[in-house]
């Protein structure tokens, strides 16, 4: 099993990189919060790749790679560097110290994995050389597939899909794919739904008659999952065919890895608590400004320019989603309120903005309060923002609820998922 060493103080940015590697991997990550700790750490578990910040306390990344490189044990330990854009310079000094590789915070998790990807690729290319293992890619860790199929067109579609998370195999017939599987021991197997009954029948046979006590799961692969339901029998589950990339993703991270997008679950929650939502904004409304406010359906209110957002993004490190919560209105709305949150706390000489954030946050923590009762740790303490627009890239979800005074003053309150 793959062994990764993170020496890095910032909890956040270990969570991360271990989801990352999680994810991705089959391995055992051990974490160190500065250089002295993990020196001993490097020590207890000898791993495969140390991924080392340059800025901590105690003991920095350099001092802490100096050490490394001059033990004769743990001088050839591949080592990624964490650094921030302005430490960037450091690199080419750090290079002649032998560092494989960099990743700049903050931390954008696909470009991460790929330089990840390269250093254990060489892993596993320098182990393949010198014969240490016949089955290096289960030293290595990533896990294995195989998909027997006819249509060439679709294992290619297959392997392009998921060649950056998985050692692909492709067979054309049965026969190649047992000699393939005894060769490698893939996790997973996919079956083609073209092959005929006794085909499929004795190639699921033969292999988990060779696969003994290991873990192995198989899967027929068709176009029709309904048609395909009453001969399912020999397989531990239906994959669909399709050339969508994204329809096809999400099904396999449902049927195979049995994962369901933390971005579907959260959606699921707050949909079905939008009378929950909507009795808290009424009510907070009401607690600091004594109107009554209503939901109403209005989606043209926001294309007007001339109103302010304000915004919190929270972000679950652990699902690697975030959550944008936002109240926006048009300005003149928001000073009129927020003059009437005045007069009515006895406080004519705070700001209007801060009286609006203090409205804000009621909401904010009623919703964190919800999230971490079903699993999800969304930190209510994040940085607000008044802004005189709101923007999130790309939201995977979104809603808005518009709600509008007694007076006609109206405001939005939104909602917007995306993945971090």
């Amino acid at each position: 099993m793959l062994k990764i060493l993170i020496i890095e103080d910032d909890e956040s940015t270990r969570l991360l990189l271990k989801r990352i590697f999680k994810k991705r991997y089959t391995c055992a990550v051990f974490e160190a919060e500065n250089g002295e700790i993990g020196l001993n750490a490097l020590q207890e578990y000898l791993p495969d790749l140390v991924l080392l910040d340059l800025t901590m306390p105690v003991m920095d990344g350099v001092e802490t790679l100096e050490k490394i490189r001059s033990n004769s044990f743990f001088k050839n330990i591949p080592v990624l560097i964490i650094t921030a854009l302005n430490e960037k310079k450091l690199i080419g000094s750090l290079a002649e110290k032998g560092i494989s590789d960099y990743i700049l915070k903050p931390i954008d998790p696909d470009l991460a994995f790929k330089r990840i990807k390269n250093i254990v690729n060489t892993i596993l290319a320098n182990s393949n050389k010198s014969g240490k293992n016949e089955n290096i890619y289960s030293v290595i860790g990533l896990k294995q597939i195989l998909i027997v199929d006819k249509d060439v067109k679709f294992i290619s579609f297959f392997s392009s899909v998921l060649g950056n998370n998985f050692i692909i195999h492709e067979a054309s017939s049965g026969i190649e794919g047992l000699h393939l599987f005894i060769q490698h021991k893939p996790n997973y197997i996919f079956i083609s739904d073209k092959f005929g009954m006794l085909d499929k029948k004795i190639m699921t046979e033969k292999v988990r008659e060779v696969a003994e006590k290991n873990e192995i799961s198989i899967y027929l692969l068709t176009e029709n999952a309904k048609e395909s339901s009453s001969r399912v029998f020999y397989f531990d589950g239906i994959l669909n065919k399709t050339f969508d990339s994204v329809l096809f993703l999400k099904e396999f991270s449902k049927t195979v890895l049995m994962i369901v997008d933390p971005i579907e679950k959260i959606e699921s929650i707050l949909t079905s608590s939008l009378p929950y939502l909507q009795k808290l904004i009424q009510q907070t409304f009401f607690e600091y400004t004594k109107k009554e406010i209503k939901v109403i359906e209005l989606p043209e209110f926001l294309n007007t320019d001339n109103f302010l957002c304000i915004s919190s993004k929270l972000t679950d490190f652990e699902e690697g989603i975030s959550l944008l919560v936002s109240i926006c209105g048009a300005e003149k709305d928001i000073v009129s309120l927020t003059n009437e949150i005045s007069i009515n706390s006895n406080s004519s000489n705070i700001l209007f903005n801060e009286l609006f954030k203090n409205l804000f946050i009621l909401q904010v923590e009623g919703i964190c309060s919800l999230l971490s009762e079903k699993g999800y740790s969304f930190p209510n303490n994040q940085s607000i923002a008044l802004e005189s627009r709101k923007s999130f890239i790309d939201p995977d979800w979104n809603i808005n609820i518009v709600l509008i005074t007694k007076d006609q003053e109206l405001f939005s309150f939104g909602l917007m998922l995306g993945k971090i």
